[in-house]
C-alpha cells in the first residue's frame, strides 16, 4: 500500500524531461464588417429598421465566432473605420448598438470609398483568411464599388461578401427623424422610396469570390 502511495504521488507531480515551450501562433479570421448607416438605412420595409436589422445580423454572427479578429468601418458620404481589429466581441457590440447615421457628417452613400477605406483597417497586409461583409441597401452614388472591390482583392486577397437589405419591389419610405417623427424625406413635393438594389452588390462579390446574399426584408 505504501509503495502505491508512492508512485501515485509520483504521477500526480507529472514530472516531465525534455520539454520544449514553444510560441505557435493563432490562426483565425479577419473580418471587417462595413455597415452603411445612410438615412435610407432608416427605412422601415425591413422590421425594425435597416440598420437596426444589419446591427442584428453582426451581433448574431459574433456570436459564431471564436477568437477571430472583427473591426467595423461605417459609410454615408463619407467613410470612418468605427472599430479596430478586436477579438474582444461584448466591447465591440456595446459600440455597435451606439452606430446611428449621425455619427458622419456628410450623407449619401458611396459604397467604394467604403471598401477602400475597411481594407486599411486590417492588421496584415495580404491574408488567404481576410474578409469583407458589408450590409447595406445598395444605393451608391458613382464611388465604382466594382472597381474598387477588384483592386482590394488583387492587392490583398480580400473577399467580400454583401448581404442586402430592404424590399426590392416597392422598397419603404426614409423618415427623417426617429420612427418617422419628423416625417419623410421628399423631393419635388414627392414622399421618396428607397429600394433594394443588389445588381451592384452582387458584382462586388463576384469580383472578389466573395457572395451575395439578398436578404431582403
Amino acid at each position: 500500500m505504501i509503495v502505491t502511495l508512492l508512485l501515485l504521488v509520483v504521477s500526480l507531480a507529472d514530472f516531465r524531461w525534455g520539454t520544449v515551450q514553444r510560441e505557435l501562433p493563432q490562426k483565425g479570421i479577419e473580418v471587417m464588417f462595413v455597415l452603411d448607416v445612410s438615412r435610407s438605412m432608416l427605412a422601415e420595409d425591413v422590421v425594425p429598421n435597416r440598420l437596426e436589422r444589419a446591427k442584428q445580423m453582426i451581433g448574431d454572427t459574433l456570436d459564431e465566432m471564436t477568437g477571430d479578429r472583427v473591426g467595423l468601418t461605417v459609410f454615408a458620404g463619407e467613410s470612418r473605420q468605427r472599430i479596430p481589429m478586436t477579438s474582444h466581441y461584448e466591447d465591440f457590440k456595446i459600440t455597435l448598438n451606439d452606430v446611428t447615421p449621425d455619427d458622419l457628417a456628410i450623407g449619401g452613400s458611396r459604397l467604394g470609398d467604403a471598401i477602400r477605406a475597411a481594407a486599411k483597417g486590417f492588421l496584415t497586409k495580404k491574408n488567404d483568411h481576410q474578409a469583407i461583409v458589408v450590409l447595406t441597401d445598395g444605393e451608391d452614388q458613382e464611388s465604382d464599388p466594382v472597381t474598387v472591390a477588384s483592386e482590394v482583392f488583387e492587392d490583398q486577397g480580400i473577399r467580400i461578401f454583401t448581404i442586402g437589405l430592404g424590399d426590392f419591389r416597392q422598397g419603404g419610405r426614409v423618415p427623417i427623424g426617429a420612427d418617422g417623427e419628423g416625417g419623410y424625406l421628399q423631393f419635388d413635393g414627392q414622399q421618396v422610396w428607397s429600394k433594394l438594389d443588389g445588381k451592384i452588390l452582387s458584382q462586388v462579390a463576384q469580383e472578389t469570390g466573395g457572395q451575395y446574399i439578398p436578404a431582403g426584408t
